[in-house]
């Protein structure tokens, strides 16, 4: 008995080992014992390296001309790859696709939204005038320097040729601007009236355009079409200097203004470029004010606006989706160029009696995008802060308020880059508007924007009368960091 009792015991106990070592290990549970390791007991097992799309995108990234080396090849294929040379101003339309001016290229190009190829719309790439009232690829521009879109037409401030020149279904012809250097013609048609070096420009709400007339130190609107594009200086009395706060804006004094936007309101920012200043010009008044900077060239940040130190700002862009009734919160970016950084005021009206400058005092400016570093040739992009990237030379910001992706052109470093989710309640994504969807009016130019190296300005420069010494070079208004070697303007 005691044998058979064995026996069977003896059976029963290699079934069961058999069952043990031939069972499946279900993954994640812990493996028999008896049964061979697949792996070291000693080594965990190896863990897969996660591929591109399981690691978060950069920060800031570069859209266009990823080597940074100035040139002009590649329009046509993907805009990655496509060579610029010092781009000054970005433009994203209600469909997404970002047009850019490729300043010493001579010309306008847009990236499409949804394939990503680089096109040509304006200008055949070498410097000169013509070819009004045909192709607009096939007309010359010389220096073209900002634009923006009202409706279905493209604007473009053709520096050089002192003229505004615009873009209706892709034939090109003079907006505003005879072509002659200097000033005159106000109070009648702007194709008659003279421009000295017009810089940014930008609508308001009614289709009114407002620009820049750098050498002539004045903002000019220009009235629609149908209200006769009659031209006019809105602020700057056309002496350089500083004076004239809390006083008419037409008396007050600028220098050299680089950029103008307007808000929904009316009323206009001003980059105010060798006062190292943004100014303001109340709609309901009529007014002067400063609204950021000491006028003191240098850098001074996380403080009052009116306490910040500024170095040449050259492009605006002026948020408003966050007021209602003049009151809630008004966001003022701007490109500091000699600091190489993207900076952000922020202002908060809540008190009906209280004027936006008088909130100034309670506000904040920030840097969003730069760093201090000057170590490389080009920008470099970030997988880290915004605030960590190097830039270049940063001018004209364009913020896509429905993404909050922050684009700009990195001048020196000959390229157009974007930072993701920097605006306030930001979606975490870039996801522009579908192909086809016409301009809405809260995609109206909201600013505008930048200056550029000596090399891009006319060999007349404001006389010495009207600048001071060290500002008045005969190659034209210089950047303190242009090598002299290169300011003289191109031929």
């Amino acid at each position: 008995m005691a044998m058979k009792c064995g026996g069977n015991l003896l059976i029963v106990t290699v079934i069961l080992l058999l069952v043990v070592f031939f069972t499946p290990v279900v993954d994640g549970g812990s493996q028999p014992t008896g049964r061979p390791s697949r792996q070291p007991t000693s080594k965990p097992s190896k863990v897969p390296t996660p591929g591109p799309t399981s690691s978060p995108p950069p920060i800031i990234t570069t859209l266009v001309n990823i080597n940074g080396l100035p040139g002009s090849t590649g329009v046509g294929g993907p805009a990655a790859y496509a060579l610029l040379s010092r781009p000054s101003d970005v433009f994203i339309d209600a469909a997404g696709n970002i047009y850019v001016v490729d300043t010493y290229n001579h010309r306008v190009l847009v990236v499409d939204h949804a394939t990503g190829v680089i096109t040509n719309v304006a200008g055949v790439g070498v410097a000169g005038y013509g070819g009004d009232h045909g192709s607009a690829t096939s007309a010359t521009l010389n220096f073209p320097y900002d634009l923006a879109i009202f409706g279905t037409s493209l604007y473009v401030t053709d520096t050089q040729n002192n003229r505004i020149r615009v873009i209706k279904r892709g034939s090109i012809s003079t907006y505003a601007g005879n072509g002659q250097e200097g000033f005159a013609g106000d109070n009648g048609p702007s194709s008659n009236a003279k421009l000295w070096l017009p810089h940014g420009l930008a609508f308001d709400s009614r289709g009114a355009l407002y620009f820049a007339d750098y050498g002539n130190n004045r903002i000019r609107r220009v009235t629609p079409p149908r209200n006769g594009s009659v031209i006019a200086t809105v602020a700057g009395s056309g002496v350089f200097g500083s004076l004239g706060d809390w006083g008419p804006a037409t008396s007050a004094q600028l220098y050299n203004p680089l950029s103008v936007t307007v808000d929904k309101a009316g009323n206009l920012y001003i980059a105010d470029g060798y006062n190292h200043r943004v100014r303001y010009v109340s709609a309901t008044s009529g007014m002067m004010y400063t609204l950021i900077g000491t006028g003191r060239a240098g850098f001074a940040d996380n403080c009052s606006p009116l306490n910040a130190q500024l170095n040449v700002p050259t492009s605006l862009f002026v948020d408003d989706s966050g007021m209602a009734a003049g009151l809630g919160t008004l966001v003022v970016w701007l490109t500091d160029l000699e600091n190489n950084r993207v900076r952000r005021a922020t202002f908060v009206v809540n008190d009906s009696s209280v004027s936006l400058v008088q909130t100034a005092p309670a506000a904040v400016i920030t840097t969003v995008i730069g760093s201090s570093s000057t170590s490389s040739k080009f920008g470099t992009d970030s997988a880290g802060p915004a605030t960590s990237a190097t830039l270049r030379g940063p001018n004209g910001v364009f913020v896509d308020i429905p993404s909050g992706n922050v684009v700009f052109a990195d001048t020196f470093s000959n390229s157009v880059r974007s930072a993701r989710s920097l605006a306030p309640s930001a979606a975490p994504t870039f996801e522009p508007s579908v192909p086809g969807q016409s301009l809405s009016p809260s995609r109206t130019p909201t600013r505008a924007p930048t200056v550029m190296p000596s090399s891009r300005y006319p060999t007349r420069a404001p006389t010495v009368s009207q600048r001071p010494t060290s500002r008045s070079p005969t190659t034209g208004p210089t950047v303190s960091r242009r090598p002299t070697a290169k300011s003289a303007a191109p031929t």
